[in-house]
């Protein structure tokens, strides 16, 4: 049933709604496919290396991501931000609050997440009910105190979930600890707690706007899970994913993806 959705000519492969090259569709293929080749394995130990100069650390984790094709492709750059910056980011994930140092540690990111440039994150906040607000009273890095007297950033980690949208100069505050499956954080938002699954957030504070999918077709995603997926599995079925979401065609996926890659 998937395949009467694909109609391929001799350059084009139509799939109703745009035509991509196959020469384009080969290439794009090749890339997801060695995703987890040798050679990136081979890069992730020099980026091991090299790394232990923590000067130059975030410029040759820069260098090696850019080598392997960038953010979305570098298996490398997820290996040392893992390694050196305790943040977990999921396949094909991208945007700058990725680089080294801007998201806190043992923050995780799913996969297929976009973000756009802006994107702050922070894991405490100043103690308002003590004497006084500033750092020399909280923070033992300033190296007055033996150790914090408010909740460690690590202790109160941030969980993206699996392609997740947040837009330009959002602001994610400690009082979030999960952006749920599917959710869409609005430019300049302020989220002063949990997003749900596969819902639109905007404004400051941060309010739902709506649900993206009726209930039924996000039990069906949930169930899914098609963000599990490498990319060279899913681009077969790229007609699926191109227009607005119907129930045949999340059924169509469904369908498609248990039969070829079974549990």
């Amino acid at each position: 049933m998937v395949e009467s959705y694909l109609t391929k000519t001799d350059n084009w492969i139509d799939t109703g709604q745009l035509k991509l090259s196959n020469s384009k569709h080969l290439r794009v293929l090749s890339q997801a496919a060695t995703y987890e080749t040798e050679r990136s394995r081979t890069l992730a130990r020099l980026g091991g290396i090299l790394c232990r100069f923590r000067p130059l650390r975030n410029m040759f984790i820069r260098w090696i991501c850019h080598y392997e094709g960038g953010q979305i492709w570098s298996t490398s750059f997820r290996e040392l931000m893992t390694k050196y910056y305790d943040v977990i980011i999921g396949r094909y994930s991208y945007g700058p609050c990725l680089w080294p140092g801007e998201l806190p540690r043992k923050t995780q990111v799913g996969n297929f997440c976009s973000f756009a440039p802006g994107v702050k994150v922070f894991r405490r906040n100043h103690p308002v009910t003590f004497v006084s607000l500033h750092p020399f009273f909280f923070n033992s890095r300033l190296e007055i105190l033996d150790r914090d007297t408010i909740e460690a950033v690590e202790n109160n980690p941030l969980h993206i979930m699996d392609d997740v949208w947040i837009g330009a100069d959002a602001i994610i505050t400690p009082r979030c600890h999960r952006i749920g499956i599917g959710a869409v954080v609005g430019a300049g938002a302020v989220v002063v707690g949990d997003v749900p699954d596969f819902t639109i957030v905007a404004g400051n504070p941060a309010q739902l706007i709506r649900k993206r999918f009726n209930d039924e077709i996000c039990e069906i995603l949930l169930d899914l899970r098609w963000w599990a997926y490498r990319l060279d599995q899913l681009l077969p079925l790229l007609p699926l994913f191109v227009g607005e979401v119907t129930f045949e065609n999340i059924q169509l996926l469904r369908e498609h993806l248990r039969n070829q890659f079974p549990k």
